[in-house]
């Protein structure tokens, strides 16, 4: 066997650790007791919300219908400079449950989530995004989750809705491999990730680790550093959601540019990990990426070991797609790894070495 091929084969092995992993970390994540019934908990839903007067229908609308009660929903206004304030003030004047306040802390997200925090009445906090439209059960089921005590963080998923073409379907693919990630994280004990669009914990607990302190001038990390602080504290413990009425769907990006860039600022935080988090994010991907090398290196013995990880990766990630009814994608899965793989490697760096200044 000659050297190149020795070296794709240990990145095989090493690629297939990995995976079993994952799949055994997802499969702990599902195993976690459902949660008993009990009292309803109040709830407080949290929005930070800047010249969203385009996406703000849907978001009201179901918020409108969620089924939990007691329930408020705090919305902050991030300085926005088209018609957003005035549809949230005419929402707030029809709906008694939602209060609209302005950021009163430095601008940016992080900013209007501290603030919309401080102002809710309820400890137990769901935060969400404006472009998202939560199912009617979500708060119910995000309340239930937090009743015992002491309250975990429950960390969520939030796909995309299915639409036609090649763009949709690699950002479909890219966050499901996103959230496998997670929950096998969460599973095996080690969060490190979370989706911002769909965060629930107590505000003690955010209290507990000073809300964003030490990442409050970055753009993002409202929610995987501030997961990698709770679980460094101990502050409380990490649960993954699973259940349809859970999950929070949005509208994926329209355009390749418009994908990248949201991907460039999820990936810009990849910094500011642990180096434990950061070294095996690096051999996972370095090991499945360096595969597609390995056909035009060593031919047909390179290209039935890059058959082997994709096989292995869709095995993987099987459980967490069938989870979260995104089965489709599994069977699209060698050829979404290619757009995944060139995604991934052209903006990673991009993302690690340079710094986002615009949200």
């Amino acid at each position: 066997m000659h050297r190149p091929l020795v070296w794709f084969a240990a990145g095989l092995a090493v690629h297939t650790v990995a995976c079993v992993w994952l799949r055994r970390g997802v499969r702990k994540a599902q195993a976690e007791p459902s949660p008993e019934p009990s009292p309803d908990t109040p709830l407080s839903v949290v929005v930070a919300a800047k010249n969203e007067s385009e996406r703000l229908a849907p978001l009201m609308a179901a918020l409108d219908a969620q089924t939990h009660r007691p329930l408020e929903i705090v919305v902050v206004d991030d300085g926005s400079t088209d018609g957003t304030r005035r549809m949230l003030d005419a929402w707030a004047s029809r709906n008694p449950k939602v209060s609209v306040v302005g950021n009163s802390g430095p601008p940016g997200k992080k900013g209007a989530l501290a603030t919309g925090i401080a102002a809710a009445r309820h400890d137990a906090l769901a935060l969400t995004d404006a472009d998202c439209a939560p199912p009617p059960g979500w708060a119910a089921s995000l309340a239930k989750r937090l009743a015992p005590h002491p309250s975990p963080v429950v960390v969520g998923y939030a796909p995309y809705r299915r639409a036609p073409g090649l763009l949709n379907a690699a950002a479909r693919y890219e966050t499901l491999v996103t959230g496998m990630l997670t929950a096998a994280a969460v599973g095996q004990g080690h969060p490190y990730m979370a989706f911002g669009a769909n965060l629930a914990y107590p505000r003690s607990v955010f209290r507990d680790v000073d809300g964003f302190d030490g990442h409050e001038t970055l753009l993002s990390g409202d929610d995987d550093l501030f997961v990698q602080a709770v679980h460094r504290q101990h502050s409380a413990p990490i649960v993954f959601a699973f259940g349809p009425d859970t999950y929070v769907p949005s509208d994926a990006p329209t355009t390749w540019r418009g994908w990248m860039h949201q991907k460039m600022r999820h990936l810009s935080d990849g910094r500011h990990y642990p180096t434990n988090v950061q070294t095996a994010l690096t051999v996972y991907h370095l090991t499945a990426h360096l595969l597609w090398l390995a056909p035009l290196v060593s031919g047909w013995p390179g290209a039935a070991l890059l058959a082997a990880r994709l096989a292995m990766h869709g095995w993987a990630l099987r459980p967490f797609a069938d989870a979260v009814g995104e089965s489709d994608l599994v069977a699209k899965s060698p050829a979404l790894e290619l757009v995944y793989t060139l995604h991934h490697a052209l903006l990673a760096p991009r993302a690690l070495l340079g710094t986002l200044r615009r949200w």
